[in-house]
């Protein structure tokens, strides 16, 4: 609920949890005015680091994808999307990892 991830056979996405303030919450638990993180996690196989595509969704509505950066992180690439709650609605994200 939220946080869903996609991937292909050479980047597989874990996971994507949503962080305020450093602390990990729940996407029903953002609020108007917060500074939200959505941190994108996924492993490859490929010997390049992949790039994450989030898809914010905001109020229902698909917002045009983004794509950042990844870090290695332990085994694991990881990217950073932040947002501002600048609406009182529903937010959620997906992300999916590509080739750079």
């Amino acid at each position: 609920p939220g946080a869903a991830c996609g991937g292909t056979t050479i980047f597989q996405c874990q996971s994507v949890k949503v962080f305020r303030e450093g602390v990990e919450i729940q996407t029903a638990d953002i609020k108007l005015g917060d500074t939200i993180i959505f941190r994108g996690f996924a492993s490859s196989t490929a010997a390049t680091a992949p790039k994450l595509r989030f898809t914010l969704t905001k109020g229902g509505v698909a917002q045009t994808p983004v794509d950042k950066d990844t870090t290695l992180v332990g085994s694991l690439y990881q990217a950073d999307y932040p947002i501002t709650a600048a609406e009182a609605t529903s937010y959620s994200v997906s992300a999916v990892a590509i080739s750079p």
